[in-house]
């Protein structure tokens, strides 16, 4: 397992201790009060004795004693010394120092490499690596609905015409219909006959046996162009887009269909929430918005997105 360093350059530990310029002058300050008061006691001691012990004749001028002028000597060399430091302290010039922040080095603790694995650089972002996933749209419809077929034909194709490239769609032909298990197959009953029952089962059969999803949507789309005779339309489309017609029409025709029929019913009738209206469009698992996918499905599409938009979407956002 790879663990996180943080190593300081070299000489970092060793932190001069910076003496401030105001610490320095106070320091001065009290050296050249203590030199001074000494310098004061010793005057004031040897003046003091002098003219307590030795009377002066009359008439004759005070001699200073050898002691005194060297006292005041030193007072006045210690003092001048003094000021010289100072002044050449504080006048001479001083290079600005070079502020080197500690280098933070990150390294694995089995290789002294530097170089930043992708991991790591995912987790020292703070924004999240965008997804790439398509997204994912379910197609709840009936072949025979008004609706459905209005959606498939003016939102869901032209959507995928222009932003395909981002999406995954799954057909879903069941809607309200009902089914149960009859000798060995199913029996069904849908909202609008017979016919739609077929239909179903034919968009069925066709999403088992056109694999390519590029040729599975342009069949739904020609199919939901014309299918109140849903084998007639089945065949016809087939023809157009040059896709083999006799195994979905076998598949249709047959229990194969009626099972693989049954199944997009059960899925249809564990949507949560239920199905209340056909068509009923699922976007990355939720339903929400549904009457802006209705009518703006581009729109929505493009909002789940997570990728880089296309220029499409970026034209509709």
């Amino acid at each position: 397992m790879t663990s996180l360093n943080l190593l300081t350059a070299p000489g970092s530990k060793k932190v001069a201790m910076a003496r401030s310029p105001g610490l320095r002058a106070y320091a001065f300050r009290v050296l050249a009060l203590v030199i001074f008061l000494f310098t004061l006691w010793l005057l004031y001691s040897h003046l003091g004795h002098h003219g307590a012990h030795q009377a002066l004749p009359h008439g004759n001028q005070p001699e200073v004693s050898n002691a005194v002028n060297q006292s005041i000597m030193l007072f006045l060399s210690l003092n001048i010394t003094y000021l010289l430091a100072l002044l050449t302290y504080y006048n001479t010039p001083r290079p600005p120092k070079a502020h080197t922040p500690p280098t933070t080095q990150i390294s694995r603790s089995d290789d002294t490499s530097t170089s930043h694995s992708p991991l790591l650089l995912a987790a020292l972002t703070t924004t999240p690596l965008p997804k790439s996933g398509k997204v994912v749209v379910e197609v709840y419809y009936e072949v025979l609905c008004p609706d459905s077929r209005y959606f498939i034909l003016k939102q869901l194709y032209p959507t995928w015409q222009r932003v395909g490239s981002i999406m995954d769609i799954q057909y879903k032909p069941y809607g309200k219909a009902s089914h149960r298990a009859s000798d060995g197959g199913y029996m069904f009953q849908c909202q609008h006959g017979p016919n739609e029952c077929q239909g179903n089962m034919i968009h069925t059969c066709a999403m088992h046996y056109i694999p390519e999803s590029t040729k599975l949507t342009e069949y739904i789309h020609c199919m939901m162009g014309d299918n109140y005779d849903p084998m007639q339309a089945g065949r016809n489309c087939a023809s157009q887009l040059e896709i083999e017609w006799s195994p979905i029409e076998a598949c249709a025709s047959g229990k194969e269909g009626q099972k693989m029929l049954a199944v997009v019913g059960d899925d249809t009738h564990s949507l949560r929430p239920r199905v209340s209206f056909i068509p009923t469009i699922v976007l990355n698992g939720s339903q929400d918005n549904q009457k802006m996918m209705l009518k703006n499905l581009l729109k929505e599409v493009c909002r789940k997105y997570q990728g880089v938009k296309p220029k499409e979407c970026i034209e509709t956002l």
